[in-house]
């Protein structure tokens, strides 16, 4: 992480504590604040979320830095890891638990913009690929895990040329955490919107707006673990051999151009659906 990191983290913690006392003054968006769907229910509801996802994503980013500054590199990537996995599950559990209190408070559902919600089951390429190129991944580490020098090349620079290292052991759990991560967002993505699709929901979506940005959302996740995976199999094989991969990455700009454009349509979808059916939420 070194210095840049640790700035990075620093900045984050200054924006979630800037959001932290914006919150009251703003009104329940689609681009700032606590946007899963939960938060929806009322104002009252989207406040209180928003304040609490800044205090702990503001104390992740204090520990992050701090680990990466006593413990170094690894040990606060590990932290990192963990601690956003951990953050999406346990808010999203709190943020449910908060809107099914707040609503028996209300008149009715229907006055908290909240009716019959589909779920929108994700398909078996969106669980296959993930699913196969984390096994992948993987099983290419550890069949080569006694190939690897003592100390490897963990980072690197634009044209593959490594800027970071660390002993082999550590490296390959950094690794194989990330790899982990990445999977595990996306099948918890996939996991909301099929079993929980509340929490996936805006107010402003029709039918036909929450089922394009569910796929979407999909769309957007399922390149995270092979961009992880990819990225994995090319650090090994450069470790091992010497040299990336050209065709590795090829696939990687690939991913990483999919990524970003289905990203940019999601924003599109999100942003396009508030402004043509914008409510207000009390």
């Amino acid at each position: 992480m070194g210095e840049v990191g640790v700035i990075l983290e620093v900045v984050t913690a200054g924006l979630a504590t800037a959001l932290y006392f914006a919150a009251p003054k703003l009104p329940p968006n689609p681009i700032i604040g606590f946007r899963a769907g939960y938060a929806y229910v009322s104002r009252r509801v989207w406040v209180r979320l928003t304040r609490i996802s800044a205090v702990v994503f503001m104390c992740l980013g204090v520990v992050v830095a701090t680990a990466s500054l006593v413990l170094g590199d690894f040990a606060a990537a590990i932290i990192l890891a963990a601690g956003a996995v951990a953050v999406l599950v346990v808010m999203m559990a709190y943020a449910s638990r908060v809107a099914e209190v707040e609503l028996f408070k209300l008149p009715s559902r229907e006055h908290a913009g909240v009716g019959e919600i589909a779920p929108v089951q994700p398909t078996l390429v969106h669980v296959a690929v993930v699913a196969a190129l984390v096994i992948i991944s993987i099983a290419y580490t550890l069949l080569n895990y006694g190939e690897l020098p003592d100390t490897m090349a963990v980072h690197f620079k634009w044209g593959w040329q490594p800027d970071s290292y660390l002993p082999k052991s550590e490296g390959v759990l950094a690794m194989l955490s990330f790899q982990a991560v990445t999977a595990a967002i996306a099948l918890y993505t996939y996991h909301l919107g099929w079993r929980r699709p509340e929490a996936l929901y805006k107010p402003w979506y029709d039918r036909s707006d929450f089922r394009k940005v569910i796929n979407t959302i999909y769309t957007v996740v399922m390149p995270t673990a092979p961009l992880s995976a990819t990225g994995n199999v090319s650090t090994v094989t450069y470790n091992v051999w010497g040299k990336s991969s050209l065709v590795l990455e090829y696939i990687i700009y690939a991913l990483l151009a999919a990524l970003l454009a289905s990203s940019a349509y999601l924003i599109t979808l999100i942003v396009r659906a508030y402004m043509r059916r914008a409510v207000h939420i009390v």
